[in-house]
């Protein structure tokens, strides 16, 4: 799991997972700022998007790997 390689290819199949709900999150972010506040601010749609879309996504991916990989452990496979 330590290889680079194989960190890259998680990586983008994170992002490729992730990617579509982060650019909805940013454009419903920045509408929302331009009707609210009548101005943009980029650096906070980023953080939004990122809070809503890719935190989720660890999040959840994090648990099934754990509760999978306890169920495989126990009895070898599953």
């Amino acid at each position: 799991m330590s290889d680079p390689v194989y960190r890259r290819e998680l990586l983008q199949e994170g992002w490729k997972h992730v990617g579509k709900v982060f650019i909805a999150a940013v454009v419903v972010d920045v509408i929302y700022q331009i009707i609210v506040r009548h101005w943009v601010y980029p650096s906070e749609a980023l953080m939004v998007a990122a809070i809503l879309s890719v935190l989720p996504y660890l999040v959840m991916r994090g648990l099934v790997n754990r509760i999978l990989s306890r169920g495989r452990g126990s009895n070898g496979a599953m």
